[in-house]
């Protein structure tokens, strides 16, 4: 049933055990009526991480992410900045140009490849 608190119930449970252990807690939702794109649970995660990162970081720390996250997502940062703007504040401005890739194109892969680098870069 929609609308029962579900997904608040979860967050709020899974978040305090997260940030005691240490971690800290990314949260997306899917809305299978919104026509954002297929990315869109995945951006609003990511948004929440970056901007943590750019509030909580010295500027030194934060050029060692941007060095680091370079490194990681190499040529194809275009692909994350496609789908997770604010991305560019960490790693800049990639003059290559994607489109979204809907999640039936076969090339999707490709997006799932540079998020796993990324994802991994954070762990």
């Amino acid at each position: 049933a929609s609308g029962v608190g579900k997904s608040a119930l979860v967050s709020d449970s899974l978040k305090g055990f997260v940030e005691r252990s240490g971690g800290l807690f990314l949260s997306g939702k899917f809305d299978q009526m919104e026509t954002s794109g297929p990315y869109d649970a995945l951006r609003q995660a990511f948004d929440g991480l970056i901007s943590f990162v750019v509030r909580h970081y010295t500027p030194e720390k934060l050029e060692t992410w941007r060095k680091t996250l370079l490194k990681v997502v190499g040529s194809e940062g275009y692909v994350l900045t496609s789908v997770i703007p604010s991305l560019k504040s960490l790693i800049g401005e990639n003059p290559q140009k994607c489109q979204i890739l809907s999640s039936k194109d076969t090339s999707s892969n490709r997006v799932i490849n540079v998020q796993d680098r990324f994802t991994f870069s954070f762990a």
